[in-house]
């Protein structure tokens, strides 16, 4: 019998990963097993064991690791604006849209809320834009933020990252008011 080739340990993790996140996409995340997991990605369960704990490891780590990331990129640019933040975010997402499209889920999004209100508050701190003890600002724009990620994942990432960063900037800049009346 001939033997498969062994993948490095990088590739069957990104494999594992990718396999979560194409399954999300058509399954709730509390439906799916490490076994469907494991055969989606082409793994043993002994080398997803190896690499992640359970399920929700695999969402902790992949978007714990994209958004350090965009921190290394956020203190690297010399730009303190918030605009530019924003569209850092924006290209993040697009550049991360595979894993973002299945990790965008109602059980998921919170994760993803909390790392990005962690990072707002961080960028705000280390640039010194804003030193505010108000949580309820954090709490808003972190959800800003996931409202279009999950609109934008909804849409197959039809639009720009420029696209999107110029709704959140919108809606971020008080136009939220505007487009809420139509509704009252």
């Amino acid at each position: 019998m001939e033997r498969k080739p062994y993948k490095n340990a990088v590739e069957n993790e990104q494999n594992i990963i990718f396999a979560l996140a194409e399954i999300m996409n058509t399954k709730p995340f509390h439906q799916i097993t490490v076994a469907e997991v494991c055969k989606k990605a082409g793994v043993s369960k002994n080398t997803f064991y190896r690499h992640f704990e359970n399920l929700s490891d695999i969402i902790y780590r992949s978007i714990g690791e994209i958004n350090n990331r965009l921190v290394e990129k956020t203190y690297a640019t010399e730009s303190h604006s918030i605009n530019d933040f924003i569209t850092l975010v924006c290209n993040t997402w697009y550049e991360n849209r595979l894993i973002y499209k299945g990790f965008t889920q109602d059980e998921v999004i919170y994760i993803i809320r909390g790392y990005i209100k962690k990072d707002i508050m961080e960028m705000y701190e280390k640039f010194g834009i804003r030193n505010s003890d108000d949580g309820l600002f954090f709490e808003f724009f972190s959800t800003v933020f996931c409202m279009f990620l999950k609109w934008w994942s909804s849409r197959d990432f039809s639009e720009t990252p420029e696209e999107i960063a110029k709704n959140i900037k919108d809606y971020l800049c008080g136009n939220v008011l505007e487009r809420i009346e139509k509704y009252l």
